[in-house]
């Protein structure tokens, strides 16, 4: 039976759609506006007796979508002779590093202690460009590199990260902590029973993940105060600090897995906020809920629980599938802030958001088959699962919104 949170997601969906047609009007003040009604309204009163584990996502949507069509490739932007082509959702810059500067692992979430030191520079001193491609870093291609006044320098296309859930977006980059020994951000229940050579590289892929759901508790406060300001609903300003709370849970269970596959507790440093705005826009707080949430959450929800149907470890499957569950009512709060938005701000809101539902894929290691199925044991998915992932969410989220 289809879960109450799927009833809400299609539900928040049609309701997007419906107000952010061309045709929906503007209603002349907020007493008029609507938003999608509660759960109550969708599903059958929940049972007194236990609720189960929910069943991974894929199964059920596969049956109510159309077959996914592969993702067409994004239209390149025009650029100077000679320059980097940059997708129309990327804006293409310079970057630049000194040399036998080592590249980063995801955001500034640095290497675990022990490791190897990074040492794959060229004669020049400097990284290869394709060591900071990554969706979660908002760099989608990269040049280079030229040594300029003594630097390694890069030409890159960055936007916002996508698709990783709601990311910290502080100056057109995704910001996170940094991750240091600390044993009050673990929680129970997350004991793994499954040991692996890949052990080490899937705690450093976890640590990654807990840094971003670390960060994302902090987006979704400053959504909370977007929202005030721009005087949305009492539910949807409810639901954003819900979601918080479970970015929290999602930190220690990320957190805790990396620990226990690195064998020491590990936990986020303070998170700098240095230059963080409260946006007061309608319009651009409604296109960040179609990027962000729409997509990215729609594609966390889809990844985590393919991750659960995968997983060897069977405390670590419900865990994930818990967080499916979670990703997937967060990315209806933001469907439902899309269908709000569009029937306050009309057809300024239209044009903020027709290109804030891009798909583009997880960057994400391949490997050999025995490989894969011992990291999707650790609760991990390779590249290819990944864009299996991307094709389903663009069939749910991309496709329907080429009618607006």
């Amino acid at each position: 039976m289809i879960t109450r949170a799927r009833l809400r997601f299609f539900a928040a969906i049609t309701s997007g759609l419906a107000g952010c047609h061309a045709e929906a009007t503007s209603p002349p003040n907020d007493s008029n506006v609507t938003i999608p009604p509660p759960a109550s309204a969708l599903a059958p009163s929940p049972s007194p007796s236990p609720t189960p584990i929910p069943s991974p996502i894929p199964s059920p949507l596969a049956t109510s979508i159309p077959t996914p069509t592969p993702t067409p490739s994004p239209t390149v932007s025009s650029t100077p002779k000679g320059g980097l082509p940059c997708p129309a959702f990327a804006s293409r810059t310079t970057f630049c590093v000194a040399p036998r500067t080592a590249p980063s692992t995801g955001g500034n979430v640095p290497l675990r202690r022990g490791s190897p030191p990074y040492a794959g520079w060229g004669k020049n001193g400097c990284f290869s460009a394709n060591e900071i491609v990554g969706g979660c870093n908002g760099i989608y291609a990269s040049s280079g590199p030229t040594v300029a006044k003594g630097q390694c320098c890069f030409e890159i296309c960055k936007g916002t990260p996508a698709p990783c859930g709601r990311a910290l977006i502080i100056g057109g980059a995704p910001r996170t902590a940094r991750v240091v020994a600390r044993v009050d951000w673990r929680t129970e229940g997350t004991s793994l029973a499954y040991k692996s050579p890949l052990g080490e590289q899937a705690a450093r892929a976890w640590e990654r993940d807990a840094a971003m759901e670390h960060a994302s508790i902090a987006s979704f406060a400053r959504l909370s105060l977007e929202l005030m300001a721009v005087e949305a609903p009492a539910e949807l300003v409810a639901c954003a600090h819900r979601a918080a709370l479970d970015e929290v849970e999602h930190a220690r269970v990320c957190f805790s897995i990396a620990s226990e596959l690195g064998h020491e507790s590990r936990g986020p440093s303070a998170l700098s906020l240095e230059g963080l705005t409260i946006e007061r826009d309608l319009a651009q707080i409604a296109r960040r809920a179609a990027l962000e949430g729409c997509v990215g959450e729609t594609v966390a929800a889809l990844a985590l629980s393919r991750a659960a149907s995968l997983c060897e470890d069977e405390a670590l499957s419900e865990r994930l599938a818990k967080m499916a569950e979670d990703e997937l009512s967060h990315a209806t709060l933001a469907w439902k802030i899309v269908a709000w938005a569009c029937a306050r701000g009309g057809e300024r809101v239209r044009r903020a958001i027709a290109d804030g539902f891009e798909i583009t894929p997880y960057e994400a290691p391949t490997f050999d088959a025995e490989e894969a199925l011992a990291w999707n044991a650790l609760g991990r998915l390779t590249r290819a699962d990944l864009d299996d992932v991307t094709q389903s969410a663009h069939a749910l989220v991309r496709c329907p919104l080429m009618s607006i």
